[in-house]
Parts: C-alpha cells; sequence; structure tokens
C-alpha cells in the first residue's frame, strides 16, 4: 500500500471492524513524485509548461518517465515472483477468503491487494499488460473507484 493519507484511510477504511491482514507499506507504490510540480493544479502547471504532458515528459525536480516504468516494473516482478512461488514451489494458499499479502511476509494466500493511487495505478496497469508508460493516461476513464483484477495464470 501507498505511504500516502488517502491510500492509509482506504486500507484501514477496507478492514474496518476486521483483524487487519499482513500488509506492507511501500514507497514502491506511492503516487508519482511531482517534485517542482507538487501541489499544483493541472491548470497552473500548463501556465508554466504549455506543452507538459505528465505521460510522456515526467516531472522536473520529480520523477522522470523512466523512474516510474522502473519503480512500477520492479512491483510487478514482485508480484509474478509471488504467485511463481506459489504455483511452482507450492507456497501460500489458494482460497476464496479476502487476504491482503505482500512480497514481504510469509505467503498467507495468493491474492494480492494493491492500495494506491490514481496515476500510478494507471501506470501499473499500463505496464501489467507490457505497454509503455504513455498509455496510461487511457486509464482516465476508470473510475477512481473501480477495481482491476486479473486472472492469475498459474491458477490450475
Amino acid at each position: 500500500m501507498s505511504p500516502r493519507q488517502r491510500a492509509q484511510k482506504t486500507f484501514y477504511t477496507l478492514f474496518e471492524g476486521q483483524e487487519l491482514p499482513p500488509h506492507e507499506t511501500t514507497e514502491s507504490i506511492a503516487e508519482w513524485d511531482y517534485g517542482d510540480y507538487e501541489g499544483l493544479l493541472a491548470t497552473e502547471i500548463k501556465q508554466k509548461n504549455p506543452t507538459w504532458n505528465i505521460w510522456k515528459d515526467g516531472c522536473p525536480g520529480g520523477e522522470s518517465v523512466e523512474d516510474v516504468t522502473k519503480r512500477i516494473d520492479e512491483m510487478i516482478s514482485k508480484v509474478r515472483e509471488y504467485h511463481r512461488l506459489y504455483k511452482e514451489e507450492g507456497k501460500g494458499k489458494r482460497d476464496s477468503a479476502c487476504y491482503v499479502v505482500t512480497m514481504s511476509h510469509e505467503l498467507t494466500s495468493t491474492i494480492v491487494l494493491i492500495v494506491a493511487h490514481g496515476h500510478i495505478l494507471r501506470c501499473f496497469i499500463s505496464r501489467w499488460v507490457e505497454f509503455p508508460l504513455c498509455l496510461g493516461w487511457w486509464g482516465a476513464a476508470i473510475p477512481e473507484d473501480a477495481n482491476v483484477g486479473y486472472r492469475n495464470p498459474f491458477q490450475r
């Protein structure tokens, strides 16, 4: 889960009144670092740089497209390794219970839940399907409360 307050609040709300599952807070899935543009509205950024496009230009003083691509690709590798451990080594268990699992805890389920932010989740989706990050803009049509799942290719 992202360390940012919105993601933390969402996570704890999801499990309100329940025992918290194993979870990890990590910068790996934190929102894009906007650097010099942090806290500015898109209209304010466009006043400073009329041709700016986060998906192509990144953020001066923050993360570049390459930085975010590398960060997200590393997270995807961890998720895929987590599922590989289940499929090939039999670690973890497959069940219908809702568990949040992380790559640093003992495997308790094959389900991974990522709680993060709009831009970074769009980046995650683009990279998951091996698209360049610049195609992350298409995710703007996905409501913020939507979830994206996939069928684990290792499931029997």
